[in-house]
């Protein structure tokens, strides 16, 4: 697999995992009202939603940074943007500042709680990769 399929790949699961993630906070939300209904439509407004930011994020990978905090902000950025802009496309919530502090910290947690799962992901990854490479270099002893 070359290295341009590795990195789509690498965003789509950024997409599903975010995607995961929100539907579980946001279903959680609803049990107590504090979230929009979740109707079938409303899922694949999500999902639209977690590729797009996946895509967009995936796109400005080509932008230099020089910190892990500049590539944060940048993909808070485009997610706050995307949401807000979508959100506003599909009347998923009112402008007032109570909706907007929710869907605030809800953008917050699915972006960490997502970011965490890709850091958890990638460690696993490199520990079979340190594995294998071990092996072979024992067996060439």
């Amino acid at each position: 697999m070359n290295s341009g399929k590795q990195t789509l790949t690498f965003y789509f699961n950024i997409s599903c995992i975010s995607y995961t993630i929100l539907s579980l906070v946001l279903s959680t939300l609803a049990l107590f009202d504090l979230s929009m209904p979740i109707t079938p439509v409303t899922m694949i407004q999500l999902f639209s939603s977690t590729s797009m930011i996946a895509f967009l994020m995936y796109c400005a990978r080509k932008i230099p940074n020089t910190s892990v905090f500049v590539e944060m902000v940048v993909q808070l950025v485009i997610v706050f943007l995307v949401v807000f802009g979508l959100g506003t496309t599909y009347q998923w919530f009112v402008w007032r500042w109570d909706v907007l502090l929710v869907v605030c910290l809800v953008i917050i947690l699915v972006y960490f709680m997502t970011y965490i799962a890709i850091l958890v992901q990638n460690k696993k990854t490199s520990d079979k990769i340190n594995c294998i490479i071990q092996k072979k270099r024992s067996e060439e002893k």
